[in-house]
C-alpha cells in the first residue's frame, strides 16, 4: 500500500512542478505583454499571442493539478476507510 502511495505522492509532485513551470511562462508573458509600448503593433501582436497560449496552458495545469490533488485524496480516502473495514472485520 505505501508503495502505490509513494508513486502517486511522486506523480503529483511532478504535475505541481510542471504548474509552477507554466506559471513562470504565463508570468512572464504577462510581464512582456504589459511592457510593449503602444507604437509597436507587430510586437504587440506577438506578445498577445503568446500571452493567450500562456493563459491556455495555465488554465489547462491548473485544472490538471487540481484533478491530481481530488483523485490523491479520494484514495487516501478509500484506502483509509477500507482499513477500518477490515479491522472491524476482524
Amino acid at each position: 500500500m505505501f508503495e502505490i502511495f509513494s508513486s502517486e505522492v511522486r506523480a503529483m509532485k511532478e504535475v505541481r512542478s510542471s504548474h509552477e513551470k507554466v506559471t513562470s511562462e504565463y508570468d512572464s508573458a504577462l510581464s512582456r505583454n504589459s511592457a510593449i509600448p503602444k507604437g509597436k503593433n507587430l510586437e504587440a501582436e506577438e506578445a498577445l499571442h503568446s500571452l493567450s497560449t500562456a493563459r491556455t496552458n495555465f488554465r489547462y495545469s491548473a485544472l490538471k493539478m487540481v484533478f491530481s490533488i481530488s483523485i490523491l485524496q479520494q484514495r487516501k480516502r478509500f484506502d483509509i476507510l477500507d482499513n477500518v473495514r477490515k479491522w472491524f472485520e476482524n
